[in-house]
């Protein structure tokens, strides 16, 4: 019994007095795969529905021709026009973007010509349908010659892309496309394509104008040097009608026009004495010319070179008159200057020599038989562009005579000089027919 429990005694005492082992993590098994399951994805937002199927792009007839704009340099494309033949069926449009163009006149193509200053003409080929550049191609060549020498390279080098160019579809809209442009837009070219394919204000230059104007005028005269101070000054105030014309007839020389004015005095009341005796008075002026012109940016500067007579009479007594009589027949040579200000606005500024050929009645012997004379003109002015048929417009203007009347004893008027100046102004309409 003793015993039993002694051994009873030790083994509680080993227990007691041995450190508790810490228990030890069962290792995890090695996670097996789980299958991968799908995640449910996010319903996916409703696609806006598309837009209504537009019809294919209209491709060029297996048996037709493809129809072609030209624009740009009006120079070369007139030129590029002719020379193309017909390859391609033409249509006349307005300028403006390739693409915007197309889709107005259901073109397959359009070609923009131009001409560098460094005598290189261009044209690129843009397909009617969507804009595309289909090529392009480069001639040494100067403006007037570019168009006809660009058309067989074109043909040449691009006459399969032309062939196979596909025009807009019927009704489609055209994104970004301009408002149709007026008759003087122009689309010019850069090494980067279309540069400039909204109008212009740069107008362009019509074959036949014709203008009929009011022209109020005040003549005055007067003389240097009267040394007897029995010359008499001379003023009018009067009223005119005027009609000019400017006639462009050279196809290939659209920069060579001829021109003519005249102008007649109506409802004048006469030239009046201080003693309060009235003259008829006649006055009237014509000139027939020729000009050439040429665009520097959007300004065309001209040189004109004309012949004309400025008369001016009064029905005095002959044996009594009160001034002479004057029938001057000139020379001119001269400068105008077109600008555009604004899309409908035009400004002109001219100005000009008069070299004298003869005088009239100033170098009668009963006057000044030896007297000689120049004269100068000018003039500002701007337009309206009501259509691109009419104009309005208005402008002052100046003519100015001046001489030398180089006496001598026993001449029957003494004097050293004269002047004989027209200042007046005009407004009236300009027509272009069609």
């Amino acid at each position: 019994m003793i015993g039993r429990a002694l051994l009873i005694a030790v083994v509680l005492s080993s227990l007691a007095s041995a450190k508790p082992r810490k228990a030890k993590r069962p290792k995890k098994a090695p996670a097996k795969p789980i299958p991968a399951q799908a995640t449910p994805a996010a319903e996916p937002a409703p696609e806006p529905a598309p837009p209504p199927a537009a019809a294919a792009p209209v491709p060029v007839a297996p048996t037709g021709k493809p129809r072609v704009a030209v624009i740009g340099d009006e120079v070369v494309a007139k030129a590029f026009e002719k020379a193309i033949g017909d390859s391609v069926e033409l249509v006349s449009t307005g300028g403006g973007d390739p693409r915007a163009v197309a889709a107005r006149h259901d073109l397959h193509a359009v070609i923009v010509v131009s001409a560098s200053g460094g005598n290189v003409g261009r044209a690129i080929v843009y397909q009617g349908s969507d804009g595309s550049e289909l090529g392009r191609v480069e001639v040494k060549a100067g403006k007037y010659v570019a168009g006809k020498k660009l058309a067989p390279e074109v043909t040449a080098k691009l006459g399969d892309k032309l062939a196979r160019a596909t025009a807009p579809a019927p009704g489609a809209a055209v994104a970004a496309a301009e408002p149709r442009p007026s008759r003087s837009s122009r689309a010019t070219v850069s090494e980067t394509g279309v540069t400039a394919s909204a109008p212009r204000p740069e107008r362009a230059r019509r074959a036949l104008v014709i203008s009929v104007e009011e022209r109020p005028f005040w003549r005055r005269l007067r003389y240097n040097d009267d040394l007897d101070r029995r010359l008499r000054p001379s003023d009018l105030v009067a009223n005119a009608v005027g009609i000019g014309a400017s006639w462009r007839p050279f196809q290939k020389l659209r920069n060579v026009a001829l021109v003519g004015r005249g102008e007649l005095a109506v409802g004048v009341n006469g030239s009046r004495t201080p003693d309060g005796t009235v003259y008829s008075t006649a006055s009237s002026e014509w000139s027939l010319g020729a000009g050439f012109d040429f665009g520097i940016a959007a300004a065309r500067i001209g040189i004109v070179a004309a012949y004309g007579e400025h008369r001016f009479a009064i029905g005095d007594e002959p044996t009594m008159e009160l001034v002479p009589d004057v029938t001057y027949r000139y020379a001119r040579g001269g400068l105008v200057v077109e600008a555009p200000l604004g899309s409908s606005w035009d400004l002109t500024f001219t100005a000009g020599w008069r070299q004298l050929l003869g005088l009239g009645g100033m170098r009668d012997d009963s006057w000044f038989p030896r007297a000689t004379g120049a004269g100068i003109d000018g003039s500002a002015g701007i337009a309206f562009h009501v259509t691109p048929w009419l104009d309005v417009q208005a402008r002052l203007d100046l003519r100015r005579y001046f001489f030398a009347m180089n006496p001598e004893p026993g001449d029957p008027w003494i004097a050293g000089g004269a002047t004989d100046q027209y200042f007046g102004g005009a407004i009236g309409l300009a027509v272009s027919p069609q």
